[in-house]
């Protein structure tokens, strides 16, 4: 009896953890990352208690996506917590961007997948979101695979689409820049959001918090 207790712990406990990981939402992600020995690469989403070891001479940057934090961390102990991180041993510089992704969250109440409460509501100034870049990322938490379809709504242009492995869908290099001031909707599946692109957007490098669209 105490055998199968214990069997129906542990079976209990391995069903809970995993629960727990298959609903575990990154909090931050990877944008710069130099130097030998870097366990991280560019554009890799972090959970929140991920630990990253730095060598002395090593550094990365990353930039929450709830608080719009970026950090330059050289050296050192990282551990990635929910808002910044926690650094030993090293040295953190901070700023604080403009970003979309703290904006945007999923919708529990509707009950509708993949809807989004932007703050102040559809008709506020921070609907449809505003990408400083031409060459916007996609991050649609929970997401492990699909086609992401994008087409621009104020007139006629070529449709885009970005296959591959989710969450993160990253149009750089994958296909045609979007158009400055274009008005876009991006969708997979039975999500949807919209957006549009700065009129001044590509002239200048951007953090990849601010190319980025959650939804």
């Amino acid at each position: 009896m105490k055998t199968n207790q214990f069997l129906a712990s542990g079976l209990l406990a391995a069903v809970l953890f995993g629960a727990g990981a298959a609903f575990a939402q990154p909090v931050a992600i990877v944008e710069d990352a130099q130097g030998e020995g870097v366990p991280v690469q560019v554009m890799e989403l972090l959970e929140q208690g991920a630990v990253i070891e730095l060598p002395a001479d090593a550094s990365i940057v990353l930039g929450y996506l709830g608080s719009c934090l970026r950090e330059r961390i050289k050296g050192g102990k990282a551990t990635v917590g929910a808002d910044q991180s926690e650094v030993s041993g090293g040295e953190v510089t901070r700023e604080t961007v403009q970003c979309q992704s703290a904006s945007a969250s999923p919708n529990t109440q509707s009950g509708e997948a993949g809807a989004l409460i932007f703050r102040g509501g559809p008709d506020s100034p921070e609907f449809p979101a505003r990408i400083s870049d031409v060459n916007p990322a996609f991050l649609l938490d929970g997401v492990k695979d699909g086609k992401l379809v994008i087409e621009r709504i104020d007139r006629e242009e070529e449709v885009r689409e970005v296959e591959g492995p989710g969450p993160l869908f990253d149009t750089l290099y994958r296909v045609k820049p979007l158009s400055r001031g274009g008005h876009y909707r991006a969708r997979l599946g039975d999500r949807e959001t919209e957006f549009k692109i700065d009129r001044y957007a590509g002239l200048t490098t951007v953090p990849a918090l601010e190319r980025l669209v959650r939804f």
